[in-house]
């Protein structure tokens, strides 16, 4: 009995170890991830959530963005957020996220063990699954890596909850309660359509696919709160309205990207993607969604064997495959009439979001590929054909330059950027086929494995260890560079930004950011900088550029919405960011209680008033022009007859003033009115005025008053109904499994 948990237990500790290796540098200095949307969005958010919980307070609003908006990925929503609250700091952020990569690899190798492969097979299918490219570029998007890391047990709960139900129809609606709560909701629905298809055996189809359901449906009952919360947020915003065509389809994967399932650094340097790039022709913003894509020739070989095998499930495995690889090439593969015939799809964007699929069901294929090596003599000679073949055509591509010369300045021509000049476009494709061979001979070291194999050399067992290695050290090197890293330090603001903002944090009062990447002074000095990531980032830090301000309490108007969930007439197109937008501007930004303008250019416009030019050294060689916004209006104010505000107080979902006034009149507050906000009079409930449209106000009578502003967000309430009803029919389903126990 111990031996066969530690079995069990082997492959899922070897994995979760290894998934952990690309973090254990950063997580032993103390330093934090950065790169893209993490430090963008994610991190100042679940700040702002966890110096709530800090002050004991729940916050459903956020007042610093957008004149005001729900907090999305509130602190009720995923669970294990909720421990940022014990140490709110970038570092333990950077260190629960990195966590759920080795969850991820374990809870992969318990699901593949349940599908038949066990020891290496488990292994080696984990360590793809968290290692892979697409795994790793979840990080820098926080919540999908939370969601891959629930996802197998997602699939793996369904399965159960299907086989036996019972207990399992009580213990499977957990992982999909935590899946979904992540905020990753298509990673979570993948999962969930995998479990329902895996789910379904041959015995009994229709029963296990109610069985499954109804498990499905327990846990996304318990997860009702946070999903009916972020589906009432919507109103007013682009998805509600149904996103563009155009924009759905716009992160569609290019055929010409598929090679990077081979190829690393097909597109850029994966070791240092930011400062040397040339896949701009293939992505709508010049930058792709995810970085990587890699798989490795290694791996993909051992996926043929898995596909080629009898294992159960290796046919669904590889029919889920391919058709979200079909998906992913979204208008490539002639997917407008189908976003166009079914508005549902329009909620979402980006194709390319369904290879978690593809990445998943490679890593199943993998698995099943490894432990067929255990049983079946040709699946080494299929081995020993797949990647001696992959490997030896990566192998030999260094020499395509020499062998077929004008074939190779053909592709550089076409392939490369139009601005790269011969030189560098002769450079990069040596990176690019450098890396190819790299990984080849990985393919033709796995392909010498299963020939010594064959002559008996090697056990099977010790052959297939060796090959997990190998999908190791590949993987691993491949994916090395995409989650760089900086000290804490870096999450705090420069001594002269911060004694510029302290009097608009103290006043309440807002900022506005020109978009650094709308500035020509912006590109203008990162072209002469050879390594430009940390900087660009200080740079977007240093002009509090959305949504990095909420980290620093700072209020901002009118920025881009990079969610498309914001009411479209609080946010600015990315050209309205620009510094020649903002004499355009200037009335909306009176209006909304802007008082400063932040810019890296200079901007001559009557009505701002240049205040002394900041110039941190760590955005040198740019400086921080900072301008003073003559005639805005105050943020809080008693409008249309006489009076004032006496005394005034403000959290996140509450605020409350007592007003003065001689005739009746209007407590004008300039952030945003929206649903869920509602407002009380001495007591009493009182009407919620739309003032200029968008902002709240309260009419008062004459005499002094008591007015207060409450915010609760839609669904929270039915939601928690939900999540009773839910939670009750699971206790039921405990209690009846435990008492029907022999």
């Amino acid at each position: 009995m111990r031996g066969n948990s530690r079995a069990l237990l082997l492959p899922a500790l070897a994995s979760a170890a290894l998934a952990l290796v690309p973090f254990a540098r950063p997580l032993l200095q103390g330093e934090c991830f950065f790169f893209r949307d993490i430090a963008r969005t994610f991190f100042p958010i679940k700040r702002f959530a966890a110096d709530g919980l800090r002050a004991g307070e729940v916050r459903f609003w956020n007042p610093l963005l957008h004149e005001g908006v729900p907090l999305h990925l509130g602190p009720l929503s995923y669970p294990i957020d909720l421990l940022h609250g014990l140490w709110v700091d970038e570092r333990f952020f950077t260190l629960l996220l990195a966590l759920h990569v080795p969850l991820a690899a374990a809870g992969f190798a318990a699901l593949a063990q349940r599908l038949g492969c066990a020891g290496p097979a488990a292994a080696g299918g984990a360590v793809v699954y968290a290692l892979g490219g697409f795994s790793l570029s979840c990080v820098s998007f926080y919540v999908y890596t939370q969601a891959l890391a629930w996802a197998p047990l997602v699939v793996l709960g369904l399965m159960r909850a299907a086989e036996a139900g019972g207990r399992w129809l009580a213990l499977a609606p957990l992982p999909v309660f935590l899946c979904a709560t992540t905020g990753g909701v298509e990673v979570f629905g993948q999962s969930a359509l995998m479990g329902l298809v895996f789910a379904v055996g041959r015995g009994a189809p229709a029963r296990r696919l109610v069985r499954a359901s109804a498990a499905l449906v327990l846990g996304l009952g318990l997860a009702a709160p946070a999903l009916l919360v972020s589906w009432t947020q919507l109103g007013g915003s682009a998805r509600a309205a149904g996103l563009p065509t155009a924009v759905v389809l716009a992160h569609s994967v290019d055929p010409w990207t598929l090679p990077q399932l081979l190829i690393g650094n097909w597109h850029g340097n994966l070791l240092d993607v930011a400062n040397q790039w040339w896949g701009a022709n293939f992505f709508p913003l010049g930058f792709p969604y995810f970085l990587s894509l890699y798989l490795g020739a290694a791996a993909l070989a051992l996926a043929g064997v898995g596909a080629l095998s009898r294992a159960p499930g290796a046919g669904r495995a590889t029919a889920l495959g391919v058709i979200a690889l079909l998906v992913c090439l979204g208008r490539f593969a002639g997917l407008e009439p189908l976003v166009e015939a079914l508005p549902s799809l329009r909620l979402l964007r980006f194709p390319v979001k369904a290879f978690f699929s593809v990445h998943a069901c490679a890593a199943l294929l993998v698995a099943f590929g490894l432990q067929t090596l255990g049983s079946e003599p040709r699946a080494w000679r299929r081995l020993l054909a797949l990647a001696g073949g992959l490997g030896g055509i990566l192998v030999a591509l260094p020499g395509l330059p020499v062998a077929a010369k004008a074939v190779w300045s053909w592709f550089l021509g076409g392939f490369m950027p139009p601005e790269h000049g011969l030189a560098l476009r002769v450079r990069n494709g040596e990176l690019l086929l450098g890396d190819a061979a790299r990984g080849g001979l990985v393919a033709l070291s796995l392909a010498l494995v299963a020939a010594m194999t064959l002559r008996g050399r090697l056990r099977p067992g010790r052959g297939a260890a060796m090959a997990v290695a190998l999908l190791a050290a590949d993987l691993l090197r491949a994916g090395a560079g995409l989650n760089p890293s900086v000290s804490a330090s870096f999450y705090r603001l420069s001594p002269e930004t911060e004694s510029a903002i302290a009097p608009v944090r103290a006043s309440g009062t807002r900022v506005f950011s020109c978009d650094p990447e709308s500035s020509p002074g912006y590109f203008a000095a990162r072209s002469g900088l050879p390594s430009h990531d940390v900087w660009s980032f200080a740079v977007a830090m240093e002009t509090l550029t959305p949504n990095l301000n909420v980290a620093f309490g700072v209020k901002t108007a009118l920025s881009r919405d990079l969610t498309m969930m914001v009411p479209e007439s609080r946010v600015l197109a990315p050209e309205e960011t620009s510094p020649q937008a903002v004499p355009r501007l200037l009335e909306r930004l009176r209006a909304a209680g802007v008082t400063r303008v932040l810019c890296v250019d200079p901007i001559g416009v009557e009505g701002l008033r240049e205040l002394p030019t900041l110039r941190p050294g760590r955005i040198a060689p740019l400086a921080l022009h900072v301008y003073e916004v003559a005639g805005a209006l105050p943020m809080r104010a008693v409008e249309g007859g006489r009076g004032h505000i006496v005394a005034a107080s403000e959290s996140a979902n509450r605020l409350r003033f007592e007003v003065v006034a001689e005739s009746p009149a209007m407590l004008v507050v300039r952030d945003a009115l929206a649903p869920g906000w509602s407002a009380r009079l001495d007591g009493a409930p009182a009407p919620l005025h739309a003032v200029e449209g968008h902002y709240r106000g309260v009419a008062v009578g004459p005499g002094r008053s008591r007015v207060s502003l409450d915010y609760r967000p839609g669904g929270f309430v039915a939601g928690l109904v939900l999540a009773c009803l839910s939670l009750s029919v699971i206790v039921v389903l405990t209690v009846r499994s435990v008492w029907g126990r022999p």
